[in-house]
């Protein structure tokens, strides 16, 4: 179709692949949970051809998902390890939206392209980008607006998928969101939302990996954080 040498991306039903991962910032951790995976413009992404050649760029969004909830490098370039790492279902109806990133060393000229050319060139990045494990659905104004997969809430755009379970960095405790995310997603438990598994990362004690810390407890965490907040209202009237 794109007249290079690129194969086409094989889907997410194709692959088998039935979860995926998104890491965020604690910040959006509430954006996510209500309205589901954000779809970035193509000039909010880190690698800066995404939207090259592409004269109406703002058509355009991008789901950005991966295959490796433990990668090291991950966890630090997209939330220095104090964010989490969200895991999503993809049942099979949406899956076919969802494709392999197919990485490549061809350079490909967009302005050359149709509208479904280029959303087959967003499916592709370059080789060094392909440690990332990536997958990705492609939003295009025109084509998936009516379509069930996508949300608009005012300029912004989210795909919609459901949540599996959500991973909290080595680091996220240290996060001023930490607490507030963890009373978040107990509200929307106790509001009739259950079934999201909460986990969190640690450090190995015998190897460079991170691995999943069996004790944690989000009570014992929130229970914590009752204590903390009392003992630091206790201290502040002391003062007084």
């Amino acid at each position: 179709m794109l007249g290079l040498d690129l194969q086409k991306t094989k889907t997410c039903f194709e692959i088998g692949k039935r979860t995926l991962y998104k890491y965020t910032s604690l910040k959006y951790l509430q954006d996510a949970l209500e309205y589901g995976v954000y779809a970035a413009k193509l000039d909010q992404v880190n690698d800066p051809y995404e939207g090259h050649d592409i004269e109406y760029m703002d058509k355009y969004r991008v789901v950005c998902l991966t295959g490796s909830d433990k990668a090291m490098l991950l966890w630090a370039y997209y939330v220095q390890h104090r964010g989490c790492c969200i895991e999503y279902y993809t049942p099979d109806d949406y899956s076919r939206v969802i494709h392999k990133v197919g990485y490549t060393d061809s350079f490909f000229n967009r302005r050359e392209m149709n509208g479904a050319e280029i959303i087959e060139s967003l499916y592709h990045k370059g080789k060094e980008w392909e440690h990332e494990n990536e997958f990705r659905a492609v939003y295009y104004e025109t084509r998936d607006g009516k379509k069930d997969y996508w949300r608009r809430i005012g300029d912004r755009v989210f795909f919609q998928l459901k949540i599996k379970s959500i991973t909290f960095g080595v680091l996220s405790h240290e996060d001023q969101m930490y607490f507030d995310s963890l009373r978040l997603i107990n509200k929307l438990a106790n509001d009739g939302n259950p079934g999201i598994e909460i986990k969190k990362l640690i450090k190995s004690n015998d190897r460079y990996q991170l691995i999943l810390d069996k004790q944690y407890d989000i009570q014992h965490e929130l229970e914590h954080a009752f204590l903390f907040a009392g003992r630091l209202a206790e201290g502040k009237r002391a003062v007084r």
